[in-house]
């Protein structure tokens, strides 16, 4: 049972070292995947990632500097408030997907832009604190509208199942002579959706402006307004409903990097790139009792694929050893000799003894005891008084011939009652015995 447990284990040491050193092959000698989610990552060179942006901003202008705010708005309010931090305006930068930002953040936004600073926005959706600005601002609509009841928001998203869209300005300076042709690219993954969700402005938002603070910058497809500003106190607000327009996979082309640069002409000063508000809402743990999934005790080891993979294997190889060494396991059973029955090499012994002694009587004793202990133990019948009753019991039990088993019978009482037993009777009661074993059936 020992040497079975050691195969075991070394068993199971064999197929984690080669599962270890496979999955230690594969890792050292894979080519890093392409991600094609739209993660909008400043440092990662992904194609929907935003590397080459970062770049960009920091070249712009020599005297601009790109910060980034991690942290909510609230430390943000210190540049808002501030009016001697530079003489020149700057800009508040957003770029995700979606944009998650409460009523009080907003509000610190807005403080920021009314003192003569601008904020970029490229998103393709907008919480619901942008609604009564722009209601306020553009002058709104009914709420019992069309457009009111398509959607409920300031944005209206257009699922078109078409990757194509054609991007161009309003502006004669900005314009271009072949508009910017955006071309959605999902990868190969079947993870990602296979055709873009275009998101664009709904004009019916602006059928009853009267303030004049709304200006369209861009549009796409001809009728599709996708950039525009409004007007709060001394700054402007700029909309971008494309956000994917200034990613790696479109900056890495002339056209693209032409067409981001035209884009953020409107901008100036230095660049606070808020990375904060991109997280959701419900990530931040600002959901009672929700929890916070943007770092937890897992997330240095969950978002390396390596150490992922060499996590899962060592679940996998802990779970195998448990099933493994879980079963029920029988204790050892040592080896025990068999104990011998030395009763007859006693009785040869004792025998050869009274032979050379020539105590035939003795030995012939010994003999009709032997036998006699035979018949109680096989054949289960009282051997204290040998009789015509014993007779019977003996021949029905032993299937012997009745003058074989009378003939016997006689011998040993005749044995019984002589003192002295010559040689010849001896090996006559001996014969007798041995030719009744010879027929009897067991």
């Amino acid at each position: 049972m020992s040497q079975k447990k050691n195969r075991n284990i070394v068993l199971f040491i064999l197929i984690s070292a080669v599962l270890l050193i496979v999955a230690t092959f594969y890792f050292l000698n894979r080519k890093p995947g392409v991600s094609w989610g739209q993660t909008f990552n400043t440092n990662g060179k992904n194609p929907y990632d935003t590397y080459l942006l970062s770049r960009l901003l920091n070249s712009l202008e020599d005297s601009s500097k790109l910060h980034f705010i991690k942290k909510d708005l609230s430390t943000f309010s210190k540049v808002a408030d501030s009016t001697q931090i530079s003489p020149k305006k700057n800009t508040y930068f957003f770029l995700s997907k979606h944009y998650y930002i409460n009523e009080d953040q907003f509000n610190i936004l807005l403080k920021f832009v009314e003192k003569g600073n601008n904020a970029f926005i490229a998103s393709c959706s907008l919480p619901y604190s942008f609604e009564k600005f722009f209601t306020q601002k553009v002058g709104g609509f009914a709420k019992d509208s069309a457009a009111y009841s398509s959607w409920g928001y300031t944005y209206k998203t257009l699922w078109i199942g078409d990757t194509l869209r054609d991007l161009n300005f309003t502006s004669d300076h900005l314009f271009l002579e072949k508009p910017h042709e955006l071309t959605f690219y999902p990868g190969d993954s079947k993870f990602y959706q296979p055709t873009a969700g275009w998101a664009a402005f709904d004009s019916l938002y602006t059928e009853k402006d009267t303030s004049n603070q709304f200006q369209k910058l861009g549009y796409a497809n001809q009728d599709e307004i996708i950039f525009f500003s409004i007007k709060h106190g001394k700054g402007n607000l700029y909309f971008h409903t494309i956000p994917l327009a200034f990613t790696n996979y479109f900056l890495r082309e002339k056209e693209g990097k032409d067409y981001v640069e035209r884009a953020l002409a409107y901008t100036e000063g230095d660049f606070y790139w808020d990375k904060y508000n991109a997280i959701s809402y419900y990530k931040k743990g600002n959901r009672k009792g929700s929890p916070r999934f943007d770092k937890g005790p897992m997330w240095f080891i969950l978002t390396h694929e390596s150490l992922r993979w060499a996590w899962y294997i060592i679940l996998v190889m802990v779970l195998l050893y448990v099933v493994v060494q879980s079963r029920r396991k029988q204790k050892i059973i040592p080896l025990v000799d068999p104990k011998l029955n030395t009763s007859l090499d006693f009785v040869k012994t004792v025998g050869r003894l009274y032979f050379k002694q020539e105590n035939h009587k003795k030995l012939a004793m010994l003999k009709m005891k032997l036998f006699l202990g035979d018949i109680r133990n096989q054949f289960h019948i009282s051997t204290s008084h040998l009789d015509a009753e014993f007779e019977k019991k003996l021949r029905k039990r032993s299937g012997v011939n009745e003058r074989i088993i009378r003939s016997l019978i006689v011998e040993c009482k005749k044995v019984s009652k002589k003192k002295y037993l010559s040689k010849e009777e001896l090996i006559d009661l001996n014969e007798k015995i041995e030719r009744f074993n010879q027929f009897k059936q067991v």
